[in-house]
């Protein structure tokens, strides 16, 4: 009896193991997009993803047409998110789809049809919920805290309330529903978090952030984040990095403090290091470098230096590769225009359509500026590179060239060549199509414009990010200090 009974317990213990495992199968996906015409695109699990702009490996790859179109038949063991991105690792379609084995999915820029009406529902809820409640925030950021609280309180409930009946009338995975009632509690956190850092901004003009104890959270943020099943939401990455900079706010930053931003890096890795663990360590370092752009100019040399020591500890403290390879590849980036390297050579047209490279002028001090018609701290600042164009009218070996990150259009470049006929400020001129994300002009990592560059005569970078064109002449005079000789044109009497 002893044996036949363990025999049926082996049995049902094999047939509940058989009923747990994951269901295996192809998913296909056809999708044409005109940003890639000729070019790879990849497919992604979502929980390889470091966030809109880069994943850490793709399950496929597929060549889109000359039309843009491609095609994926690909095999994955139970359902799950997917990405499609680009050679850029750039989203194609802006939400994460949702498949089953034996799924088939249609995707345009602005359409996505599934094999299964529930799937399809399920796909089309983001851009549902978006419509139904329309990101806002700006209209609120300068409230009162006590009617701020309110309002994000009823958003939270109605937007909660709105998921909850639609996903009452469909069958899906209870994991799926769960999934975005996570993205919801985190986007209100997220919207609380935000406005601690910004309502002073854009109500009084201060740049003084609200110190956390300033907003009550019903469930304390690090319970939210002890769930890292969602680990690979972009919320949930947003929530890790938002906290850890209201926490830096709260605790370390006073902005009447000159030197306070030459230190956040390693403040934020100390606070980083009492915070977080596991993989919720791994995200928070990783996001540091999503600020990499910010921290760049204020910090210079020791904007290096620290984002070594942040590498070598992240090394020793990772409990896998996916987002230390995130912050490795971009710190890579920022390496290659470390003071002293070799300037990334560009060749880019000039307004009659010539196109000169970056080497062209060597044998000068070559201070670029990065910039375009629509950016206004550039546009509104033109009398100081006007008044620049003439401080340094005495040098015959300084060359102040503007390169300008135009959208990919012949609207945005006809608005730029009519703005430097109309409002001519000096130097020379060039055109990046497509803005930042032009190849030419990417491996300077330009994120915020105006950005300077300094390049001594032999082509090496002094610095990259150079200071505005009110501290330019000062920053020559250095240099020439230092015997670095900067020749001077005769002037007649």
């Amino acid at each position: 009896m002893k044996t036949y009974a363990a025999g049926i317990i082996v049995i049902l213990i094999l047939f509940l193991s058989a009923c747990k495992r994951e269901k295996k199968g192809d998913i296909f996906i056809e999708g044409i997009h005109p940003t890639v015409k000729n070019e790879v695109v990849y497919l992604v699990d979502a929980e390889q993803s470091q966030g809109y702009n880069a994943f850490y490996k793709a399950l496929d790859s597929a060549f889109a047409d000359k039309d843009g179109r491609y095609v994926f038949k690909t095999e994955v063991r139970g359902n799950g998110f997917y990405q499609i991105r680009d050679q850029q690792q750039n989203m194609l379609w802006i939400n994460d789809i949702y498949l089953r084995p034996g799924d088939s999915v249609e995707l345009t820029e602005t359409n996505i049809s599934t094999s299964s009406g529930n799937i399809t529902a399920v796909n089309r809820f983001p851009a549902t919920l978006q419509k139904a409640f329309p990101h806002e925030n700006y209209k609120w950021i300068t409230e009162q805290p006590s009617e701020f609280k309110k309002i994000a309180a009823n958003r939270y409930k109605a937007i909660s309330d709105f998921t909850s009946r639609y996903f009452d009338t469909l069958d899906v995975d209870e994991k799926v529903v769960e999934c975005f009632k996570m993205q919801n509690r985190l986007s209100h956190i997220n919207l609380k978090l935000d406005y601690l850092e910004h309502h002073n901004l854009y109500a009084y003009g201060q740049w003084f952030p609200m110190p956390l104890d300033s907003m009550a959270f019903k469930k304390g943020i690090s319970h939210v984040l002890a769930d890292t099943s969602w680990f690979f939401l972009n919320e949930y990455m947003e929530c890790v990095q938002k906290y850890t900079t209201a926490k830096y706010h709260t605790h370390f930053f006073n902005p009447l403090d000159a030197n306070a931003d030459t230190r956040v890096m390693l403040t934020k890795k100390a606070i980083i290091d009492t915070m977080f663990t596991g993989i919720r360590r791994d995200i928070a370092l990783a996001t540091i470098a999503n600020n990499f752009w910010k921290y760049l100019p204020a910090m210079q040399e020791e904007f290096y230096k620290d984002g070594e020591e942040i590498l070598q500890y992240f090394d020793k403290v990772k409990t896998g590769p996916q987002f230390f390879d995130y912050y490795e590849d971009l710190f890579n980036d920022y390496l290659r225009i470390k003071p002293g390297s070799q300037a990334p050579v560009f060749a880019l047209p000039d307004s009659t359509g010539n196109e000169l490279t970056l080497n062209t002028f060597y044998g000068n001090y070559v201070y670029i500026t990065f910039w375009n018609t629509m950016n206004r701290p550039f546009v509104s600042n033109l009398e100081a590179y006007r008044e620049l164009e003439e401080a340094l009218g005495f040098y015959d070996n300084v060359v102040l060239l503007y390169v300008a990150l135009q959208p990919d259009d012949e609207d945005a470049i006809r608005a730029w060549k009519y703005f430097i006929n109309t409002y001519p400020f000096g130097g020379r001129h060039l055109v990046a199509r497509g803005g930042m994300g032009n190849s030419e002009v990417q491996p300077y990592m330009i994120e915020a414009m105006p950005a300077s560059v300094l390049i001594r005569p032999d082509g090496r970078i002094i610095t990259p990010r150079a200071p505005g064109p009110d501290d330019l002449p000062e920053t020559l005079l250095k240099l020439m200090g230092r015997n670095i000789t900067i020749s001077a044109t005769e002037t007649e009497e």
